[in-house]
């Protein structure tokens, strides 16, 4: 690496832990290390918002999904903008809490210390895992930047790149329409296995993930462990000016490669620039798309770190609106670079990345010079160090104000802020030891979606309707558990499940048309008058499982090897087959939406119906909880204190503002600010996908 490379980076390392040694200072009390002391403005609070949902997983994966299904990836994390206008309407809802944690929510409305101790021991695993996520990412972009050379190759080294050489030359025959011989396609099998389950990588590294892995999370927790959310937010400020530049300075030096937009549309197929992905050639259907945005929807709210990020760290109800709409829609905007960094290396590197996870880092190796390197491991580092620190404060909170003071009571603030300080530090220790076990990223994205959603329908329904039981929220929890989670990652397990040939079928295979620019070897067949032209070919989709993520070989070494079911059994996709549905000629798209629905619909089904059936909250728990609810903030916090009491004393204070006042429903009435606010919200969604539309369709210069 270049000594410049490593200049930026020290400085970079240095710089944020410098920020949580000054921040200690600060720290007086729980309220200050785990909310900053509710005293962020607008700006910030937007920079927080952006800085923690933005981690490094984002970048890799949209890229990534862009590679692989063209502009249509983009809905990896663009699927989040249809919800993006609610989070106007539901910002105050955490700043009228009032509380520090999710935990608290869950204890309070339920009345149940049992369900607050369940959600933080489901939070805290939540944040390793997506820790992991994000570790994961940055080692895989800083390995692919630290290559070695094939000189230095060992033996065996040598010999996985010649296969994956001669694997990537068989992928490229016939993703150009050739026909290979029976042996060839044994052979393409047999790589294609070994591939799929990392043996042939398309190089070494020097560095490997783990170095990358270890440095980055020592970093991240000396100033969150030091201090708290009020360091996390001045250096989710620094790093969202870092993380827009990420976002944007592969795409002119890859542009310039590949002769600009008009090159662009000559070198890939035209299918990859279209946003909503045909069932054949994509895996973003409009169904799935549909499903991603729901089953999100659902679980959004209850996010565990929320509270800190999504408006209960704000100084006021309008600072909350404000952070977590628009530190979303400024995600949403560098998105589109992404994916468009995604598209870029197809251009350019379709068949020199083993693993499309790699390709932004290796895009990054190729295009950008000494420097400019170093900036982008930089940003990066600032991506999940970004998303890191807010999620360890508000693990840390989880822990310290669920689990911990329940069975401690009489501890000291100073005490409980030590033990916040303790459990950061164990949270991002199991982020690094569980991201050494990870590899997909994207596999791991789009189970982490479904993660929440354990708790978001108790808390949407809970919110709004005070009939929701404590009996109906643990069978929702529990339904959800088993069925969304545990069973689809069980059964595989079991040979007679993974092995069993009625559970092997596939999809039928598809032949589709496709554009694209003509090859060299198109010209030579008479198929084109100049290399780039845009001409018509017949692609071949293959079959996918339809009750297992993948297929694997039983025996990798062995060409005619029988298969078995490999990742989660998508065990609602089997219920439906099973009432006479036909996914035969479903896309993966839509077999993942059958699941995904589902997981996000009926939940809501087993709290209604429980509910009718059990006894509800006593009255007067209910009447304080939505008594403080209603009452909306003060930015004095003496005030707001008093106004509470007031609210306190007559529950039924502001029963007049609700939708239906005579009822169990608790929906207020919209006011001016949330209708124009939402409106505008909507505006600002309806920009962002006609950019994203125009910068599909460009194709100039």
């Amino acid at each position: 690496m270049h000594w410049l490379d490593l200049t930026v980076i020290v400085l970079y390392m240095f710089g944020v832990a410098a920020v949580g040694l000054w921040t200690v200072r600060s720290i007086h009390g729980t309220e200050d290390f785990f909310l900053g002391g509710r005293k962020f403005g607008k700006v910030f609070s937007i920079f927080l918002q952006f800085g923690a949902g933005t981690s490094s997983d984002m970048p890799v994966s949209v890229s990534r999904e862009a590679f692989r299904n063209g502009m249509s990836g983009i809905w990896a994390v663009m699927l989040w903008l249809f919800i993006t206008p609610f989070y106007w309407i539901i910002g105050p809802w955490y700043r009228r809490l009032r509380l520090t944690t999710l935990g608290d929510y869950f204890a309070e409305r339920f009345q149940s210390r049992a369900l607050g101790a369940a959600y933080a021991a489901f939070s805290i695993f939540y944040f390793m895992y997506y820790i992991a996520i994000g570790l994961t990412a940055v080692g895989k972009t800083v390995e692919v930047l630290t290559p070695l050379p094939e000189s230095a190759y060992s033996l065996e080294q040598k010999e996985n790149a010649g296969l994956y050489r001669r694997y990537a030359g068989l992928e490229k025959r016939l993703a150009a329409g050739q026909t290979l011989s029976a042996e060839e396609l044994r052979e393409h099998r047999s790589l294609q296995q070994r591939s799929r389950a990392g043996d042939l990588p398309s190089g070494y590294s020097y560095l490997t993930s783990r170095t990358a892995v270890t440095a980055a999370a020592v970093v991240i927790l000396i100033y969150s462990m030091l201090g708290g959310l009020r360091a996390a937010v001045i250096t989710d400020f620094i790093q969202g000016v870092l993380i827009i530049i990420l976002s944007f300075i592969i795409i002119p030096f890859a542009l310039n490669s590949v002769g600009g937009f008009s090159g662009l549309h000559q070198a890939v197929p035209d299918y990859m620039f279209n946003l909503l992905g045909s069932a054949q050639t994509s895996d973003y259907t409009a169904l799935f798309i549909f499903s991603i945005m729901l089953i999100n929807l659902v679980g959004i709210v209850v996010q565990p770190h929320i509270i800190q990020t999504g408006g209960g760290a704000a100084a006021d109800e309008m600072t909350a609106r404000i952070g977590l709409t628009y530190g979303n829609y400024l995600k949403r905007f560098c998105t589109i670079g992404w994916a468009l960094v995604g598209v870029l290396g197809f251009a350019l590197y379709a068949h020199e990345v083993s693993d499309p996870d790699m390709l932004w880092g290796y895009a990054t190796l190729k295009l950008l010079p000494a420097g400019l390197v170093g900036l982008m491991i930089a940003a990066m580092l600032a991506a999940i160090m970004s998303s890191a620190d807010a999620f360890m404060v508000s693990g840390s909170a989880l822990f310290t104000m669920n689990l911990y003071r329940p069975l401690r009571p009489a501890s000291s603030d100073a005490h409980l802020v030590r033990v916040g300080r303790i459990t950061t530090a164990l949270i991002i220790v199991g982020g690094v030891l569980l991201s050494q076990v990870f590899n997909s990223v994207i596999v791991l994205l789009k189970y982490i979606w479904t993660l929440p959603v354990l708790f978001g329908a108790s808390f949407w329904l809970s919110f709004l309707w005070r009939r929701v039981s404590r009996a109906a929220a643990w069978s929702a929890i529990c339904f959800s558990l088993f069925c969304s989670f545990l069973l689809p990652v069980i059964l595989p397990q079991f040979d007679s499940v993974a092995e069993n040939p009625a559970l092997l079928r596939g999809t039928a295979p598809t032949d589709v048309e496709i554009r694209v620019g003509a090859a060299p070897e198109d010209l030579a067949a008479g198929l084109a008058i100049h290399e780039g032209q845009l001409i018509t070919k017949m692609r071949r989709i293959q079959p996918v499982p339809l009750f297992f993520e993948q297929w694997e070989a039983v025996d990798h070494a062995a060409p005619d090897s029988p298969l078995r079911g490999r990742g989660k059994f998508r065990l609602w996709v089997w219920c439906f087959s099973g009432l006479g549905a036909d996914f035969t000629r479903a896309s993966t798209g839509t077999l993942e939406a059958a699941g995904y629905l589902a997981d996000a619909l009926l939940p809501f089904l087993i709290l209604l119906l429980v509910s009718l059936f059990t006894p509800p909250v006593p009255k007067a728990a209910l009447d304080r909880f939505f008594a403080r609810v209603h009452t909306p903030v003060q930015r004095d916090s003496a005030l707001d204190r008093k106004e509470v009491e007031l609210s306190y004393a007559d529950p039924g204070r502001f029963r007049s503002r609700l939708l239906f006042p005579g009822s169990n429903w608790e929906m207020q009435k919209p006011g001016r600010t949330d209708i124009l606010g939402f409106l505008l919200a909507c505006l600002v969604a309806a920009f962002i996908i006609l950019l994203v539309f125009g910068v599909s369709a460009l194709q100039w210069p």
